[in-house]
């Protein structure tokens, strides 16, 4: 059976939080949207690029990404890339 890993959709009262919830090594992440440097999408998978941690890999596309993601403080550059506009 195939396990598949989806961000974790977010109830209208959370809009504003800073953080995202995605699955990675069979757990769930907590990352603060602060922490982002980048994502770079790998295939099936985007690798989340953070300032002070290794980076973080999970199976989900970036279309989903983008649409979780608060819209003034990243921005997608690339058909592979979303930056963080404090990055750029």
């Amino acid at each position: 059976m195939e396990k598949v890993f989806v961000l974790m959709p977010q109830r209208p009262e959370e809009k504003e939080t800073d953080y995202i919830v995605v699955h990675s090594s069979y757990q769930e992440l907590k990352i603060n949207t602060h922490r982002i440097k980048y994502i770079e999408r790998l295939k099936d998978y985007l690798r989340i690029r953070l300032h002070d941690a290794p980076p973080v890999m999970t199976l989900m596309i970036l279309k989903k990404m983008v649409d979780h993601l608060p819209t003034n403080r990243f921005s997608r550059i690339h058909r592979s890339f979303i930056v963080a506009v404090r990055e750029i």
